[in-house]
């Protein structure tokens, strides 16, 4: 699951990328894990039963802390800020695909930073057998 941003604005306009969100009290920080499963809750009801830290990544100044998370969804499942951006459902094998060269990410993503980050999930999802 990903977000394309809707909102006018916002630096990533446009932009499909991994969910995320601010961390609006800086007590938060040392609870980056708090943060990012509260996020998935409270926007779109699912409930992380497993977490994996991928690393830390800087964008434009902004420290971003990324995790590959397991959930369950509980109840319907909504967005609850259509406003700001778009859900984006995509299969593993169409965010990933096999080259000679190895894994590729889809296009889609043009960022760098998420290319970044998906391709150190694919990793960790390899490793795990998830």
């Amino acid at each position: 699951m990903f977000e394309r941003r809707m909102e006018e604005g916002d630096s990533l306009y446009g932009k499909t990328v991994v969910p995320g969100g601010k961390i609006a009290n800086l007590g938060e920080l040392d609870f980056p894990l708090w943060a990012v499963t509260n996020e998935q809750f409270e926007e779109y009801g699912i409930v992380a039963k497993e977490a994996v830290y991928l690393g830390e990544e800087r964008v434009k100044g902004v420290r971003l802390f990324c995790f590959l998370t397991v959930g369950v969804l509980f109840g319907e499942f909504s967005n609850k800020e259509p406003d700001k951006h778009e859900v984006v459902r995509l299969t593993e094998a169409e965010v990933y695909q096999q080259t000679d060269k190895g894994i590729s990410i889809n296009p889609v993503f043009e960022l760098e930073s998420t290319q970044r980050v998906l391709k150190r999930a694919h990793e960790e999802m390899e490793r795990l057998k998830i």
